[in-house]
């Protein structure tokens, strides 16, 4: 055995660069390889739940006797669909991306904004959560697939008596323009100088890209048997049905197109779960001739697959586009960053990637279920229509009764009796108690064992008599079991799905787009986004029961307002009161936060507060200084008028000294004494 030393400076021989066809067989045996998808236990398995859910006929049913078949996977997979869509779907928002730090507040408001509007109204949101959610309960797995697709947009435009400069314009707007008609009319100008002006006819031709959102059906979906998670595995691969039209549209060449083989419908798992799906719509599959227009289907595969193509040493991802069922045509292949797919599964097991499905645990439950159910029918149709015991006579052993008259069930009808006590009734057993207390012991067990009720489905007539805490215990139970299998779809499908969503936009939006968020329009930028903003589902404020968090909600805005009153603005700000009554308002039903009902004090429509009211003590005490004040006022303006009489008085009293003294002045001039 060679040691470390012995290896140093030993170089692996070269590789060279793979052929096509060696591309192809891998990607078959891959196919081959990945979890033996067309006869498996899982392909039986997923089959199996769809049938349960439809209530199929198990094929061990007898003539004669009940068919019934218990529903327990469509009861219980229904209770559950509407507590995870009001979990995922009660709010406006069904992801949220945290910012990593302070910087990124505002690009994470934005791409929280954008991705929820790409998921809910670009995509349908509510619908593709509806139907994989329904794939994963049922048959193990929901698979969402996500790609950024461009379409070309031919639209025609008519103008008239546009300037040179307007046609300039037209011409240099998005997009290719073929002008399909122009004229030119010679217009005179108020100055006597002349202008041209045109009317165009043109044909404007652009790209416009958006996140495509699908939900696969889990027949046309495959993933290597080692695999834990889809990013790590060897090889995950979508094959579905396209018609030529598809794939020439596609881009692919037309020749080569129409070279591959029809789409066979039998003897493929795809169809056979299509049929257990249209089960109940009725119609036989035809095998004949298929049709051999641009509308004929075949088979196509699109592999992700980990392969070393280039020789360098590494492997590395790959989309590899085959079509044709058995013989496969290497349509086209790249080399990827990631695969498109994100998957959940509603009872996740350790290093395995599939999980198991509701159906899956109460697949023995519904059989036992459906045979007591059975049983009983069949006892109660003993006792409707009972057997009789008829006397016979002679060594052939000739009924005593007529036999055809017997056989005959119509009422008030009569059998003819040959010989008294020819004709017994066969007295059946009572097994009415027996099978009553088998099927409600199934129940007992279907609701621990997957933890919903009939009293957390609020279905149980009884339930006012029970006791309100036992009946909350037993509703809180459930939601947690409810809630376990939402986060497990939250961490797994659905954050795997929002990031990809994220990395498509910052990829290929090269150009800012108009949203609304915050009750404004705004433009938004995936371009500026950072790549290590973190992605957090919301899933609400808890899984409790939606009365309890109304009545949480409550309590909350009722201690807002206790604060406000004994530190008023210091611990609950406005915006603190709008999130409390915009959250009850979302749990109340109304998608709009309630904002028909509250205005966001942080809204662009919002007005600035009305000062606070003044307080009585201070009131009072300016009360009293203002009357003081004018009070002072008053005798200030009193003794501003006694000086001013008295500044008279004394300005009379100096005049008529001084007129004194020029009198006396006088005198003596005219020698008169003074007198």
């Amino acid at each position: 055995m060679a040691s470390p030393a012995d290896l140093v400076g030993f170089e692996a021989p070269a590789r060279s660069a793979m052929s096509d066809r060696e591309l192809i067989a891998i990607v078959e045996r891959e196919i081959e390889d990945s979890v033996e998808w067309t006869g498996s236990k899982l392909a039986s398995d997923q089959r199996r739940g769809l049938s349960d859910y439809f209530g199929e006929k198990y094929g061990n049913e007898r003539a004669g006797r009940s068919q019934v078949v218990s529903r327990d996977v469509f009861e219980t997979v229904e209770w559950i669909k509407p507590a995870l869509l009001e979990i995922f779907h009660s709010g406006d928002e069904v992801v949220r991306f945290d910012p990593v730090g302070p910087e990124d507040v505002e690009a994470a408001a934005q791409e929280t904004a954008l991705v929820n509007h790409v998921y809910m109204i670009e995509n349908d949101g509510f619908l593709l959560t509806y139907h994989a959610t329904a794939d994963a309960l049922l048959q193990k797995i929901g698979v969402f697939k996500s790609w950024y697709e461009f379409d070309e947009r031919v639209e025609r435009e008519e103008y008239t008596g546009l300037s040179d400069l307007a046609l300039l314009q037209v011409f240099d707007a998005e997009g290719d323009v073929t002008p399909l008609e122009h004229a030119e009319t010679q217009v005179s100008l108020p100055d006597g100088s002349f202008t041209t002006l045109h009317d165009l006819v043109c044909e404007r031709r652009r790209k416009v890209g958006r996140v495509r959102i699908e939900v696969v059906p889990p027949e046309e979906f495959g993933v290597s048997k080692d695999a834990v998670t889809l990013d790590r595995a060897r090889c995950v691969w979508h094959r579905v049905k396209k018609t030529e039209s598809d794939l020439i549209r596609q881009g692919y060449a037309p020749e080569v197109v129409r070279a591959l083989p029809n789409a066979s419908a039998i003897s493929s798992r795809r169809s056979q779960d299509a049929d257990t799906r249209r089960s109940q719509e009725g119609g036989t599959e035809t095998d004949g001739p298929r049709r051999s227009d641009a509308s004929r289907e075949v088979w196509v595969t699109e592999a992700y697959v980990r392969v070393d193509y280039d020789g360098d040493g590494y492997a590395e991802l790959r989309r590899v586009t085959l079509g044709g069922d058995s013989a496969l045509t290497l349509l086209d292949h790249e080399q990827v960053d990631a695969q498109p797919f994100s998957a959940f599964s509603p009872i996740m097991i350790p290093h395995r990637f599939y999980g198991l499905s509701v159906a899956d645990i109460l697949r023995d439950l519904q059989e036992m279920h459906t045979q007591i159910l059975r049983n009983y029918l069949d006892d109660l149709n003993l006792k409707t229509n009972p057997r009789h015991k008829v006397l016979a006579s002679g060594a052939e052993g000739a009924p005593l009764v007529d036999l055809d008259e017997l056989l005959s069930a119509q009422p008030g009808g009569y059998v003819t009796e040959f010989a008294p006590g020819a004709l017994t009734p066969l007295v059946q057993e009572d097994a009415s108690g027996p099978a009553i207390t088998g099927m409600e012991l199934v129940r007992t067990i279907r609701e621990n064992r997957i933890g919903v009720s009939r009293y957390s489905a609020g279905l149980d007539a009884d339930t006012l008599n029970k006791t309100a805490s036992g009946i909350q215990m037993i509703q809180n139970a459930a939601m947690q079991r409810i809630g376990l299998i939402a986060r497990i779809f939250a961490e797994t499908g659905f954050r795997h799905l929002f990031r990809r969503v994220s990395m498509l936009l910052r990829k290929h939006q090269d150009r800012p787009r108009t949203i609304r968020m915050r009750g404004k329009y705004i433009e938004v930028d995936p371009t500026s986004w950072r790549h290590e903003v973190d992605a957090t589902i919301a899933v609400g404020i808890g899984h409790g029961n939606r009365d309890a968090l109304i009545a949480g909600l409550v309590k909350i805005m009722e201690l807002q307002g206790q604060m406000t009153q004994v530190a008023p603005g210091l611990i609950v700000q406005p915006k603190h009161a709008y999130a409390a009554a915009e959250m009850l308002a979302q749990k109340l039903g109304f998608k709009d936060g309630g904002t028909r009902f509250f205005r966001d004090p942080e809204g662009p429509d919002a007005e600035p507060p009305p000062p606070p009211a003044p307080d009585a003590k201070i009131v009072e005490i300016e009360s009293r200084e203002r009357i003081e004040m004018a009070k002072l006022a008053i005798e200030a303006q009193r003794l501003a008028l006694d000086a001013k009489k008295l500044a008279a008085e004394t300005q009379g009293e100096s005049r008529r000294i001084a007129l004194d003294a020029a009198k006396a002045m006088a005198s003596v001039d005219q020698g008169k004494e003074p007198e």
